[in-house]
């Protein structure tokens, strides 16, 4: 089964030079943040991201991960498969950095969605996991997931597939310095 799990969506740019989608595709659970969990919609469960090295294989794989609009295929923003989209892991989450391109017209489609309020509901990542937890807390059943096993996608989400992570972000922005850092990182995950 494919997951798609939602998080919303701020703006931020720079007044000069590159801008760039940046941001937060999947966040990690934090007990004092309610954002960091997803409610099933139709369901009492909730699902949650606690291991901090979830994504680390999937990092060192190499394998392919397009940042699309709204789990389109035909609407791509960004690949790993071309160097145009990177990926890391933090503190918070897994971060994403794609530079824009005012040439392209799936770039300028989003940014367009972006300027108008209540047309973008959040960023979403569809994986297939390999592992995980169930337990019981209160009236909630809490899925916690311990490993990914694939990761086709990232997208940019319009607002007909509602939210489920409220914490992460999706930015576009001048950072060519974060790029170059994201770049750095990737190399040191892959050479672990």
């Amino acid at each position: 089964m494919y997951y798609p799990l939602y998080q919303p969506v701020e703006l931020v740019r720079s007044a000069d030079g590159m801008e760039a989608w940046s941001g937060y595709a999947a966040v990690f659970f934090d007990r004092s943040n309610p954002d960091t969990e997803a409610p099933i919609p139709g369901t009492r469960m909730r699902e949650r991201i606690e291991n901090r090295r979830v994504f680390d294989e999937l990092l060192r794989s190499g394998n392919r991960v397009d940042l699309l609009w709204s789990h389109n295929n035909e609407l791509d923003l960004a690949s790993t498969a071309n160097g145009t989209l990177s990926l890391s892991v933090d503190d918070k989450g897994l971060r994403f950095y794609a530079p824009f391109d005012p040439n392209d017209f799936t770039h300028l489609l989003v940014r367009s969605k972006l300027n108008k309020p209540g047309c973008v509901a959040g960023c979403s990542f569809g994986f297939l996991p390999e592992k995980f937890s169930m337990r019981k807390e209160g009236p909630y059943h809490v899925r916690t997931i311990d490993k990914i096993k694939s990761m086709s996608e990232i997208s940019i989400c319009n607002t007909r597939h509602g939210i489920a992570y409220k914490a992460t972000s999706v930015e576009l922005r001048h950072e060519l310095d974060l790029w170059e850092q994201t770049q750095e990182r990737i190399k040191r995950l892959r050479a672990k």
